[in-house]
């Protein structure tokens, strides 16, 4: 069975070195994500964590 969790610790380390997928152009951002992704096999978790729905409940502004 594969482990598809990703600590937070690592989630935050890979998406500081990777940057923003908004930076570059797709392929050069799959290099990188794909490159710092390959030591530990982590880059399904990172995409699924990546990918998660916010659905944490919001608050309305006070008044």
């Amino acid at each position: 069975m594969e482990n598809n969790k990703i600590s937070e610790a690592r989630f935050a380390e890979i998406m500081a070195v990777v940057g923003s997928p908004f930076e570059f152009p797709p392929s050069v951002y799959m290099q990188r994500l794909e490159e710092e992704t390959k030591h530990g096999n982590s880059l399904v978790p990172f995409l699924s964590k990546a990918s998660r729905v916010d659905t944490t409940p919001r608050q309305s502004p006070k008044s």
